[in-house]
């Protein structure tokens, strides 16, 4: 007999884990828990509670498209509340007060993952009792579940991790675009000022020089009028003019050459 129920319940097993193995949300894993409880072990109704932590409230699942926010257990209340508390499975009997004299049954396992509660299965009988074989599928099926919820759950925080990184990532791209930008406006307006400066320092060069020029050529005028006492004088004056104009051609060169040579 035990052999018999070990393998309806691997096959059980099986079957969840074939339902569930491509499952991608909560829902879609809480919409197999409750199909292989109803049509693989008979249970008259099953019902999925997710845990909020933000809330401290356990929210009904109908099926896999629709939740009820209005339908809703605080954590420690009730049979689901407490569950969802002691992380413990139980088993309640009703004794029905009428006629029939029949039993209805109540349980909920808890579906948790190393201590960190993800939801509550409730599921009801009502002729008949839970057996121990129940229960233990049953938090066999939820240690399955809570393993493909703590994945999915891993997953999630790994692609909300992986969005923030590539919109860091983009924001620091945008801001070093902006960065390097800054950077060559400022070196054109360096380089423009640069040049501007270099064109006045030649246009002053070249304004001296000429100017140098156009005394030594009135020097040179007046000596040819000028008598013999004032000559070497004047010559003395046009000689050190030569020489600034000689002066300001190199530094004019030089300066071409962006050097500019003591």
């Amino acid at each position: 007999m035990d052999d018999v129920y070990q393998d309806s319940s691997l096959g059980v097993a099986l079957r969840f884990v074939q339902a569930s193995s491509y499952a991608e949300t909560y829902e879609e894993v809480y919409q197999a828990i409750t199909v292989v409880l109803k049509d693989e072990l008979n249970f008259d109704h099953a019902l999925i509670y997710d845990f909020s932590p933000s809330d401290k409230k356990l929210f009904a699942f109908h099926s896999a498209k629709e939740s009820t926010q209005n339908s809703f257990v605080k954590l420690g209340e009730g049979l689901v509340g407490r569950v969802a508390f002691d992380l413990k499975s139980e088993v309640v009997l009703h004794e029905q007060e009428d006629e029939t004299a029949t039993l209805s049954s109540h349980m909920c396992v808890p579906i948790a993952f190393h201590g960190n509660l993800f939801s509550v299965v409730e599921a009801h009988r009502h002729n008949s009792a839970f057996t121990p074989s129940d229960l233990k599928l049953t938090e066999f099926i939820s240690e399955i579940a809570a393993s493909l919820l703590a994945r999915i759950r891993q997953k999630s925080e790994l692609n909300h991790l992986k969005e923030k990184l590539e919109q860091l990532l983009e924001e620091k791209k945008a801001a070093l675009t902006i960065a390097v930008e800054t950077v060559s406006n400022q070196f054109s307006e360096l380089k423009y000022q640069r040049d501007k400066r270099e064109i006045l320092l030649r246009e002053v060069h070249h304004r001296v020089n000429n100017n140098l020029q156009i005394i030594s050529s009135l020097v040179s005028l007046y000596l040819n009028q000028t008598e013999k006492p004032d000559h070497n004088t004047l010559l003395a004056v046009q000689s050190r003019i030569q020489i600034l104009s000689s002066i300001h051609l190199i530094l004019l060169k030089s300066l071409e050459l962006n050097e500019i040579s003591v």
